[in-house]
């Protein structure tokens, strides 16, 4: 057990000193999805099986919106968040600016 076991949030602002810290593996659906962010990622498809002490997710639109609106997730959408969410072994963080009310805990350097 660590200080960072569990789930959090991060905000875009704070990702460079999140990957710094943790180096966590970079996860995101898609090539497109996360080129905000000059990250070494691993596409979802490419996850799938493997596991790792500490991810870090780029979520993706019906992602964000489950968490900053806690909108219903449609299949595939909850099939993805699952396949990333499990990879993790120890850490989970998912890079969002809007939290909403969710009630998750938002990783500050």
């Amino acid at each position: 057990m660590s200080e960072h076991d569990g789930v959090n949030l991060v905000h875009s602002k704070h990702v460079e000193q999140y990957v710094e810290r943790y180096r966590p593996q970079c996860l995101r659906s898609t090539i497109t999805t996360g080129k905000e962010f000059a990250l070494d990622f691993m596409n979802l498809k490419v996850s799938k099986g493997a596991t790792f002490e500490c991810v870090l997710i780029v979520p993706t639109a019906p992602i964000k919106a489950f968490i900053q609106k806690q909108t219903f997730l449609e299949s595939t959408s909850t099939t993805a968040f699952y396949v990333d969410a499990t990879r993790a072994k120890q850490s989970l963080a998912i890079i969002i600016d809007k939290t909403g009310s969710f009630k998750l805990p938002v990783w500050v350097p």
